[in-house]
């Protein structure tokens, strides 16, 4: 008597079966051959919590097919038995389900595998009966050649190994963070407000002998928190810099002329920024922004010394206080001189 026991269910036909109709069940068990390299689509019942997809003995079914889509709408996650549950075989399963729910995918009692919804997975079932289970079989897919994407990689929180001891990586294991692993542990992280590193100090930007070429920031904070205004440093420490000066690199010396006039028509104040500064600058802290100041009204350096002034993009005049020094040196000369010269 012919028996359907292999895995594609086609029927086996014994010695002296099927007599005078052996052509038909042999062509009908080639077209189910082809049935299992093709595609195929099954509905599931709306709103269904639970789904039998079962291979017919020797006929048609579309659980026999390689691809197998599902359809329909569901309002929660479904659980989809394939059987029978002798059956060894692969499946390319597509979750093309309508509302948004997983589709579980079992043979017996042993292990699932979970298709999100628009997701597709290839699993393999092991037919070992009720305790049947089925398996990813790409969790641990090792690609040994050169792979193009043609779409989204989805790593859904899991790590992207980058090395062949599998300790330098990239995750996402937390909501809307990158992280960057290197050496066993995560070095830097990125998230939507902050590029910084997973341990405090710990990480450098470029070093002696591989520096960047350039660094284009609108605020730094060294030691401390950057204000809220574009183009400024603030330091809790020294900031220590020279200019250049060699006379190498300059040509037409000169000294400056009538610096004691100039002196006489700038003043050193003492004054109060206004409320507005105050605020655009984060308000006072008595370190770095404090109501009361001193300083010169850049308005009057640049009358005398405009080189020591600069027009900002927002139109408020700035001072290089630094380049009244040689004003002051010439000055303190020239009075020397006067002095000088009342003592004769």
């Amino acid at each position: 008597m012919a028996t359907y026991v292999n895995d594609l269910r086609l029927k086996e036909i014994t010695t002296g079966d099927e007599s005078g109709t052996w052509g038909t069940s042999t062509n009908t068990n080639l077209e189910l051959i082809a049935e299992a390299f093709s595609y195929g689509t099954e509905a599931i019942t709306t709103n269904a919590d639970a789904h039998a997809t079962t291979i017919d003995d020797g006929a048609t079914d579309p659980g026999r097919s390689l691809y197998l889509k599902y359809t329909g709408t569901l309002d929660s996650a479904c659980t989809i038995t394939l059987g029978p549950d002798s059956v060894s075989k692969v499946w390319i399963i597509e979750n093309a389900t309508s509302g948004s729910q997983n589709i579980i995918i079992k043979q017996g009692s042993g292990t699932t595998v979970t298709i999100p919804n628009g997701n597709v997975k290839v699993v393999y079932s092991d037919g070992a009966g009720s305790g049947a289970s089925v398996v990813d079989a790409f969790t641990d897919l090792n690609l040994g050649g050169t792979t193009t994407m043609g779409g989204n990689l989805d790593m859904n929180g899991n790590e992207l190994i980058l090395d062949a001891d599998g300790d330098t990586s990239i995750t996402s294991d937390t909501d809307d963070e990158i992280h960057f692993k290197a050496g066993g542990s995560d070095q830097v992280k990125l998230n939507p407000n902050h590029f910084y590193p997973a341990t405090d100090s710990a990480v450098n930007l470029g070093d002696s002998s591989r520096a960047f070429a350039a660094l284009y920031v609108d605020k730094i904070g060294v030691g401390t928190s950057p204000s809220s205004t574009e183009g400024e440093i603030r330091a809790t420490n020294n900031i220590t810099a020279y200019y250049s000066s060699d006379i190498g690199l300059k040509e037409n010396l000169n000294p400056i002329e009538n610096s004691i006039e100039k002196i006489q028509a700038i003043s050193g104040y003492n004054f109060d920024w206004k409320d507005e500064v105050i605020k655009e600058r984060g308000g006072e802290d008595d370190y770095f922004v404090r109501k009361s100041d001193v300083g010169v009204v850049a308005q009057e350096i640049e009358a005398i010394l405009p080189e020591a002034c600069a027009t900002r993009p927002d139109g408020t005049k700035a001072v290089r206080y630094e380049q009244l020094v040689p004003l002051l040196i010439e000055g303190i000369k020239e009075l020397k001189a006067e002095i000088e010269e009342l003592k004769k």
